[in-house]
């Protein structure tokens, strides 16, 4: 689902997807809650514009960008606005009017035609940047690293322990302020031009409350222009390689592993000297 809102992008792989034309609002079915959201608007004519995104399975693709605020309705809404079973389609006329009407109707008129994607994503129910205290916060940081920090899960040690070895400067947990409020990501790096480039480790997925803070905080990165890295737990067994590729990607300068090795010998030994 992160990747409909870090690549922009929309996929189905049903034929429909490459009748959207750029202009017309595409809503968005969350396959595993029943849940469809919208609206966003086409930037793009249907193509295939990145063929390895979702493993391939969704091929007939759209460019999106967010038509106001993310609502949402039940699939059982959904097929009684539009008096079907089959919800992934052009809708084009009254149907699309009563679509666009019951997710936003200020952009009622606009246009006569809105699609559905595929692919299963859940956008949070507003706009506005707002955060809460997650649960998850309210954990004890009980996992120690090896550069002293103290943090809420084994995933995120990992993380962290892996910076470390790769010299990269890192904070846990710092609170920014963004526009409407405050935010806490996971850690904070930096580029060689010293701007901050943010990482979130997301541990839980497949979970309907979490998976709906997760979306909220992706949206709040984007909407306020911040570079993110997200991690999830299949990339804890290749940590180091994902972390590099991310941090090249991001001009986040670290260590090669080496010197990476290197200095992590030469502290563990001072540590244990300094211990006796």
């Amino acid at each position: 689902m992160a990747g409909c809102f870090e690549h922009q992008l929309f996929g189905t792989g049903d034929g429909y997807g490459l009748q959207v034309r750029q202009g017309d609002f595409c809503l968005l079915y969350n396959f595993e809650q029943n849940q469809v959201f919208g609206v966003w608007r086409a930037t793009s004519d249907g193509g295939n514009y990145e063929p390895h995104a979702w493993h391939g399975q969704f091929p007939n693709q759209v460019r999106i960008e967010e038509a106001g605020e993310i609502k949402q309705a039940t699939r059982n809404q959904i097929q009684a606005l539009v008096g079907s079973q089959i919800i992934g389609k052009i809708y084009v006329g009254e149907l699309a009017e009563s679509l666009l009407q019951h997710f936003q109707p200020e952009v009622r008129g606009q246009t006569a035609r809105t699609g559905q994607t595929a692919t299963a994503s859940r956008p949070t129910e507003s706009r506005a940047p707002r955060q809460t205290t997650p649960d998850y916060l309210l954990l004890p940081p009980k996992f120690f690293c090896e550069d002293t920090h103290r943090v809420r899960s084994q995933g995120e040690k990992i993380i962290d322990d892996c910076l470390f070895r790769l010299g990269v400067r890192h904070d846990y947990e710092p609170q920014i302020t963004i526009q409407g409020g405050q935010m806490i990501p996971d850690f904070v790096v930096y580029a060689r031009d010293g701007k901050p480039v943010y990482i979130e480790y997301w541990g839980k997925l497949n979970e309907r409350d979490y998976d709906a803070r997760r979306i909220e905080k992706t949206l709040l990165y984007r909407s306020n222009n911040l570079p993110l890295i997200q991690i999830i737990p299949d990339d804890l067994q290749k940590i180091k390689f994902v972390l590099e590729k991310e941090l090249e990607n991001w001009d986040v300068p670290f260590k090669d592993s080496f010197f990476s090795l290197l200095g992590y010998f030469f502290k563990r030994l001072f540590n244990m000297l300094r211990s006796r």
